[in-house]
Order: C-alpha cells, then sequence, then structure tokens
C-alpha cells in the first residue's frame, strides 16, 4: 500500500467564519419578530413553524424559536448580522419562502421586526439590483417590468410613512404582490438579453441520468432528441455489493449507448455516505481503513472507464450524508483523496464535488462544537481552507420551495469558488397529486412543498423548466444541467411526477418547451 498525505487543518480564519453553525448559542442576543397576514392580522402559530434564522449568506442559525399568533421570538441567536427566512403565502404569486435581510447587510438583534414590511423592502431591494445591472450593460427592462417595480415601491413608500403596525404590514403585502412578481420578471428580462448578447454556447451541457436505458427504445429515442450528457449509476451498494468485487457491466452498457449516439456520459458518484447506499462490510471501520479503501479503489474504477466516461462526481453531498460519522475534517480530507486519485488515474478527468440541500433547512437546530454535518457553503470553505483540487461544483436544486429570484441569488453565491458550476440533479412536478411510484410517498406530498404561482400541472412545469433554464444557460460560470428523471418509470423514480416523460415514455409539455427553447439558442448562432 503506498502512503496517504495528510491535509493540513483548516484555517483558524474559517473556523470563525463558521462559528456561528457550530458554536454554542449566545443568551443575550433576543429578537422579536411581528408577522401578520395579508389584511394585517396576526399570522396563524400554523404558518410560523418554517421560520428560521440565517446569516446573510443564508447558512441557517441554531437558535431557539417560540412562536405564538402574529409573533416569533428568537433567543440565543450567534452574534453575527442575520437574515429572516419564512414560507409565506402570497395571493396570486404563490407559498414559498421569502427573504428578508435588510437589502443584504442582514440585522442584528434589537427592536421588534415587522416582517412582512421586510420582506417587501429586501425583495424590492433584490429587483432594482437586477434592473441596475442591466442598465448598467445598456440594456433596459421590459415596460411591464418596470411598471410593476413602480407599483412596488409606491406602496411600500406608503408602508414607510404609516406608523401603525397592521396598517404597515397590509401595505408592505400590498408591494410585495408586486415585487414577488417583478424580481423574477426583471431577472428573466436580464438573461434573455444576456443570451441574446451572447448567443449559442456550444459546450452547454443539457442532461438527464440515463439510468433507465434499456427498458424501453422511445426512452432512448426521447433522450437523444433532447439532451447531450447522460449521468450512469455507480451506488457502492450495487455497483460494489462485496468490497473488491465491482458490476462492471450495467455502466458499460449506458455509457456505451451514450457514447455511441455522440452524447458525454458522467459517472455518478465515486463515493456517497449515504445510509442506503453505504454497503455494511464499510460500516464500524475507523476513518484509516476508509481513507485507504478510497485511495486503493478510486483508481480501479476511474481507470477502468477511462476514455467512456471522463467526468465523475468524486464525492456526492459530504457536507450532510455522512453514515459513518467522521468528523467534517475527515470528510475534508477523504474528498481531497478521492478528488487526487482521479486526477490521477484519469488526467484527462472532469471532477465535480456534488452538494444537495442548498439553504442546508437542517441546520437550524444544531448546536454544539461536535456538529458533523454543515451547510454546503461552510463545507466548500473548509475544503478552499485545506486547499483541496477539484474542477466543478454540482449543486442539486429539487424543487425548492423558493421562486426563481432566490434560486437564481443562491447559485450566484457559489460563483465566489471561482469553479464552473453544473446543476447536476433537479425536477420540479408535472401535478398536484401524490405519487405513489416516486421517492415522496403520500397523497399531499407534492401539495406540501407548497404552490410556485399555481397548482402544479404539466404547463406549469414547462414554464418552470423555461424559466430555469434560461437563467441557467444567461450565466457564464453554469456550464450544465441535468434533469432527474428523465421519465417517471415505474416502478420506482425519484421527485413526484418529475420526469420529462411520462411512465409511458410520452413526452410531456416540458420536453417540448426546452426542445424549443435549445433550438431557438442554437438559431442565434456562436457569438
Amino acid at each position: 500500500m503506498r502512503p496517504l498525505a495528510r491535509l493540513g487543518g483548516i484555517a483558524a480564519a474559517f473556523i470563525a467564519i463558521a462559528a456561528g453553525a457550530f458554536a454554542a448559542p449566545q443568551e443575550e442576543a433576543t429578537q422579536v419578530i411581528i408577522v401578520h397576514d395579508a389584511e394585517g392580522r396576526p399570522l396563524p402559530k400554523a404558518r410560523l413553524g418554517s421560520l428560521y434564522l440565517s446569516d446573510v449568506l443564508l447558512n441557517p442559525f441554531a437558535c431557539q424559536i417560540d412562536t405564538e399568533d402574529g409573533r416569533a421570538i428568537c433567543r440565543n441567536i450567534a452574534r453575527e448580522p442575520f437574515a429572516i427566512n419564512l414560507r409565506y403565502e402570497v395571493a396570486g404569486f404563490g407559498d414559498v419562502y421569502f427573504v428578508a435581510d435588510n437589502a443584504g447587510r442582514g440585522y442584528r438583534a434589537g427592536e421588534p421586526i415587522n416582517l412582512v414590511y421586510e420582506f417587501a423592502r429586501s425583495r424590492l431591494a433584490h429587483t432594482r439590483k437586477v434592473q441596475t445591472a442591466a442598465k448598467r450593460e445598456g440594456y433596459s427592462l421590459e415596460a411591464k417590468t418596470r411598471e410593476r417595480i413602480d407599483k412596488a415601491q409606491a406602496v411600500l413608500d406608503r408602508a414607510r410613512r404609516t406608523r401603525d403596525p397592521e396598517e404597515r404590514s397590509r401595505l408592505a403585502y400590498q408591494s410585495l404582490q408586486e415585487s414577488a412578481w417583478a424580481g423574477e420578471m426583471a431577472l428573466l428580462d436580464k438573461a434573455r438579453f444576456d443570451i441574446k448578447k451572447r448567443g449559442w454556447r456550444r459546450g452547454f451541457r443539457f442532461g438527464a441520468n440515463a439510468f433507465r436505458y434499456g427498458a424501453d427504445p422511445k426512452y432512448q429515442q426521447r433522450f437523444e432528441e433532447l439532451l447531450n450528457f447522460g449521468t450512469v449509476p455507480f451506488y457502492t451498494k450495487g455497483f460494489e455489493p462485496k468490497e473488491g468485487e465491482y458490476k462492471w457491466k450495467r455502466p458499460e452498457d449506458i455509457a456505451g449507448w451514450l457514447n455511441g449516439a455522440g452524447l458525454a456520459a458522467k459517472g455518478h458518484p465515486v463515493l456517497w455516505f449515504y445510509p442506503g447506499t453505504t454497503p455494511d462490510y464499510l460500516k464500524k471501520r475507523p476513518f484509516e481503513e476508509i481513507r485507504q479503501w478510497v485511495y486503493d479503489r478510486t483508481p480501479t474504477i476511474v481507470e477502468h472507464y477511462a476514455g467512456s466516461i471522463d467526468i465523475w462526481d468524486v464525492i456526492n453531498e459530504p457536507h450532510v450524508q455522512n453514515v459513518l460519522g467522521f468528523t467534517l475534517d475527515q470528510m475534508v480530507e477523504i474528498t481531497n483523496v478521492v478528488s487526487q486519485r482521479t486526477r490521477e488515474a484519469n488526467p484527462e478527468a472532469t471532477r465535480i464535488v456534488n452538494s444537495c440541500c442548498l439553504w442546508a433547512e437542517y441546520m437550524k437546530g444544531q448546536f454544539g462544537t461536535d456538529v458533523r454535518i454543515c451547510s454546503p457553503l461552510e463545507f466548500l470553505e473548509r475544503m478552499r481552507a485545506a486547499k483541496v483540487d477539484y474542477d466543478v461544483l454540482g449543486l442539486q436544486l429539487y424543487y425548492p420551495s423558493r421562486d426563481l429570484l432566490e434560486i437564481s441569488r443562491m447559485i450566484d453565491r457559489f460563483e465566489r469558488f471561482g469553479k464552473p458550476v453544473h446543476i447536476t440533479e433537479l425536477a420540479v412536478p408535472s401535478s398536484a397529486e401524490g405519487d405513489p411510484y416516486s421517492h415522496w410517498k403520500g397523497p399531499n406530498a407534492v401539495r406540501a412543498m407548497g404552490t410556485w404561482h399555481r397548482p402544479w400541472d404539466q404547463g406549469l412545469q414547462a414554464e418552470w423548466v423555461d424559466g430555469f433554464y434560461t437563467i441557467c444557460y444567461s450565466k457564464p460560470f453554469v456550464e450544465a444541467v441535468t434533469w432527474w428523471d428523465f421519465a417517471d418509470y415505474r416502478p420506482g423514480h425519484f421527485f413526484p411526477h418529475g420526469g420529462y416523460l411520462d411512465h409511458e415514455y410520452v413526452p410531456k409539455q416540458s420536453f417540448f418547451r426546452l426542445k424549443r427553447l435549445t433550438n431557438r439558442w442554437r438559431r442565434m448562432g456562436e457569438r
């Protein structure tokens, strides 16, 4: 066995940055938040359960939150500027998370905060940032977008002048009804302008997982018709059910089909410490043994598929899937080992570190110094402090109960790392009904996600696809989007009603919408 080089310790500066998520709470910091509905009445306590605090990068804080009708009291807040997040229904727009962040500056504990007013103020501020960016590039937003911005500002000014808290909330809600729409409209106006200016992006990858290859010729036909990129499965429990015994054929077959059709193939993943995919032979083994296993195993797999699969999710969800109970420093070290060994095995390989749950709501209740999960942003900062070498950031974006402006702002937060971004997994539903064949069970699984504009149907899925792909295509640092799954196949698929094809492999409206979109961009030509 070759010896393994250890990573250096995590920089003290980053530990200080991350301390708000991991350290014990500060007892003296308390904030009262007042929340009203559209009529200025106290919002029922049942609607406040999703409220949480985060820093201005939207990494959730650990703090105690007590609620009653119309009010939340946040205690033990970490001492840094915070933002307030709540899933809040705005009639005609949707039941989605809004963010109050004081136009990006955050708040410090103090006087009670009127949340609806701050939602409206923050939303309009971020919408105006899009407007300013467009103007700087010589583009004026569409007239209907500017009209909504002006209406939102006029009502917000009235809300600012009144001293009555209920009236302020009522007026702010009206402003938010305008700015919620204006934010998405401004974003899409600018995105379409940017695409028109830059033209066709020849290297952009439009993909999906290709797990259903061989089930029906219609599957392959539609896949090749729409996409240029496919993902091949390498889940450890199925691919290596006994240590050192690999099931080579299925990935070879899928990659062979993709390559033969002129589509690029990606392996997913080399590593994933998820309970359902981690074999028993890895459990209860010390870190040193697992690290050596990763060191020895990685080149065996990567070399075998070199030339057929040259793109790899080298590790999946290391910030949150940690069934072996490693420390965060150890997870960073494992990430470094698998990434280095992939490069050594295939110098042409593209190495992706894949993250999920970008808003990291799971962190809002985490206290103490031995927390072994963190937000994606925090994990990537730890990787940067440790000088881990990799090529691409992978981001998963299954419908996150947020609108397109907030999704776009989250993607932009990852530009700070100076790496290309692949949207590696995403889906939104094409029906509001339950889907017993999906990973999300129960008749109300889709409704529990909230609504975006209206209840989900095929037409709305197609609208979302149009908007989301337009936003991603307009961002030069985003280089790929992979849908998950391509079809609602049976007996099982991941996201409810999420496919571009139904269970009989018949295309949905979203399939044709994406095809029209890519054809339109291709006709623009390269600039």
